[in-house]
């Protein structure tokens, strides 16, 4: 009887304990900011991890470029995912924000329709693994991407 008494206790003692430990923010850190992700070091002080840009594999740039389209940033999918010869030829005849503007909405759901369907899609790579390309099942053309520098940019 006491042995489970004393179970008992320790039992409810750890519940709470980690209950509280979730609960509560430390009293130094403040409200609404969030900080960039740790992991410890060999050392045991934390060390920052940094973050992948989804733009250096084409299965993240897919991932990623219809989240920005979901999001309805059109000007955010067209800074990101195309080329910069693309986009410096834009910037000179007009803005990024008028370019987005004058797509139709055809245009707009074609790209993620086309997106949605090549994430189930293993691409293939040229030799020089710089071009790949997806073939898909609704438009004729497959969708491209071409590498500049490390990352992967709809063509």
């Amino acid at each position: 009887m006491i042995h489970r008494s004393v179970l008992t206790r320790l039992l409810l003692t750890i519940f709470s304990v980690s209950l509280l430990a979730g609960c509560g923010k430390p009293s130094g850190e403040s409200t609404g900011a969030k900080s960039a992700p740790t992991q410890k070091s060999t050392s045991g002080t934390p060390a920052k991890i940094e973050l992948k840009d989804p733009r250096t594999d084409v299965k993240t740039a897919i991932v990623h470029s219809l989240s920005l389209l979901d999001k309805k940033d059109l000007v955010g999918f067209i800074n990101t995912y195309m080329p910069p010869e693309a986009l410096d030829r834009i910037k000179k005849n007009s803005t990024i924000e008028k370019f987005a503007k004058g797509l139709s909405a055809k245009r707009k759901e074609m790209f993620r329709s086309s997106l949605t369907e090549a994430k189930g899609i293993a691409p293939v790579y040229n030799k020089a693994r710089d071009r790949a390309t997806i073939k898909l099942k609704a438009p004729a053309q497959p969708l491209s991407f071409i590498k500049v520098g490390d990352y992967w940019y709809i063509r």
